[in-house]
């Protein structure tokens, strides 16, 4: 998630955007978007924090005012979810590939591509 996180932050300032970053407690919502009205998008780390999120911005009344992406893209909650733009990090893929390089000492590494859904 380290990583997820400075490559969004690096992308956000190539582009000029900067951005601000939440750490999403229950019910501290209402005083986020208070203090930072200037928000129009969200990007999750992962589909629970999205979740949490979601039910928070419900019950402000915002759940379709915002532009959010989130990442894993969990069958689970893929069912509980509103459709919205997610990140497919392929987890089954990267465990398989992980298995596999810890039996073959001749590898060093393998890539798992990414999907956006």
């Amino acid at each position: 998630e380290v990583d997820r996180q400075l490559g969004c932050r690096q992308c956000l300032n190539e582009r000029g955007l900067g951005g601000t970053e939440w750490m999403v407690e229950e019910g501290n919502a209402p005083q986020f978007f208070a203090q930072h009205p200037e928000i129009d998008g969200l990007v999750c780390a992962d589909d629970i924090l999205f979740l949490q999120i979601y039910r928070q911005l419900e019950a402000l009344g915002r759940q379709d005012q915002l532009a959010i992406i989130c990442f894993n893209n969990s069958r689970l909650l893929g069912r509980l979810l509103p459709a919205i733009d997610r990140v497919d990090l392929r987890p089954r893929q990267l465990g398989i590939a992980a298995v596999e390089l810890l039996f073959n000492r001749q590898a060093d590494h393998q890539f798992i591509s990414f999907a956006l859904q």
